[in-house]
């Protein structure tokens, strides 16, 4: 007998995310491309729902913010320009991809975006 998959399963991640018939799926420009993506909607809907909380346990816990964790090193050139653009709390993301945290004795959630950028700049992520 075989397997009802629903037809979301069987689709291909390009079918998926709105951009089948793009050429050379495994090129390095497109999959940059994928990824930036998937990044702004996942930013998008992590702000969204986490706009009005003061809890930052609630913020860092929020599936689409640990989506975007589990995105790895690729996404950083993404976080660190959503931090020097619109800001938001994304220090934990960082130190969690980074394994580090050169902000760890800012006193300021200002400084501490100082310090991430500067890291960002040295490192070849802005």
């Amino acid at each position: 007998m075989p397997l009802d998959i629903p037809k979301e399963e069987t689709q291909s991640f390009s079918e998926i995310h709105g951009i089948a018939g793009l050429s050379k799926p495994d090129s390095p420009a497109l999959g940059k491309e994928l990824l930036g993506k998937e990044f702004h909607e996942l930013a998008g809907k992590w702000r969204s729902e986490t706009r009005i909380l003061s809890s930052v346990s609630a913020k860092i816990f929020n599936p689409h913010y640990q989506r975007i964790i589990g995105m790895g090193r690729p996404a950083l050139p993404f976080i660190f320009a959503e931090l020097r653009d619109r800001g938001g709390f994304w220090y934990w993301a960082l130190e969690c991809i980074c394994g580090e945290n050169p902000a760890a004795e800012s006193e300021t959630l200002p400084d501490a975006k100082r310090v991430w950028l500067e890291y960002a700049r040295r490192h070849g992520y802005l």
